[in-house]
C-alpha cells in the first residue's frame, strides 16, 4: 500500500515537472486556440494594442504572437530588452534573428517537423510578413483582419519567399 502511494506522488511530481518545462509547447497551442474557438478581435486590424494607439489600422499577427507567449509562459522574442517592443513578422521568418535566438529558448525546425505550438512565419518580399502558431491537421491560428483565424497552412504561395518554423526549447 505504501509502494503504491509512493509510486502515485512520483507520478504527479513528475507530471507537474512534465507541465512546467516540457509542455509549453501545448500552452502555447492551447492560448492560441480558445481565442481562435472564441473568434477574439483583440488583434483585428481597426484595433488599438492595449494602450498602444500607433497599431491601430496595421496587422497585429506578431502581436498575438507575442501575447499568446507571454500568456503561455514562454520569452518572447523583443526588439528592445526590458521594453515591449516585439519581433515583427518577417523577424519570425529570418532563420537566423539574433532576436529570436537571443532568448535562448527557440531553435529552427524543418516544416515537415512542425507541431502544434510551434511558430510558423512567412516572410514576404518588400511587404510585412505573417506569423502564427501552428495547430493541427495542417493548419496555423493567427490574426486575420477581423479576428483570430485557424486556416491552412499556405504552401507555394507566390508572394512567400521563405517561412520558417520556430519551435520552443525551454
Amino acid at each position: 500500500m505504501r509502494f503504491q502511494y509512493l509510486l502515485q506522488l512520483l507520478l504527479c511530481v513528475t507530471l507537474f515537472t512534465l507541465a512546467e518545462s516540457g509542455w509549453t509547447w501545448y500552452k502555447i497551442w492551447k492560448v492560441a486556440r480558445n481565442y481562435s474557438k472564441k473568434e477574439s478581435s483583440k488583434w483585428g486590424v481597426w484595433r488599438s494594442w492595449g494602450w498602444r494607439f500607433d497599431y491601430f489600422g496595421k496587422n497585429k499577427c506578431n502581436l498575438f504572437v507575442y501575447d499568446v507567449l507571454n500568456e503561455a509562459g514562454a520569452k518572447a522574442p523583443n526588439r528592445k530588452p526590458g521594453k515591449t517592443s516585439p519581433i515583427g513578422a518577417n523577424e519570425w521568418a529570418n532563420p537566423r534573428s539574433t532576436y529570436v535566438k537571443n532568448t535562448g529558448c527557440y531553435r529552427v525546425v524543418s516544416f515537415r517537423q512542425k507541431r502544434g505550438g510551434d511558430i510558423i512565419a512567412f516572410g514576404r518580399y518588400k511587404t510585412s510578413g505573417h506569423v502564427g502558431i501552428v495547430s493541427i491537421g495542417g493548419e496555423y491560428i493567427s490574426a486575420g483582419d477581423n479576428r483570430i483565424v485557424e486556416k491552412s497552412i499556405p504552401r507555394n504561395h507566390q508572394s512567400i519567399v521563405r517561412t520558417t518554423v520556430w519551435r520552443y526549447t525551454c
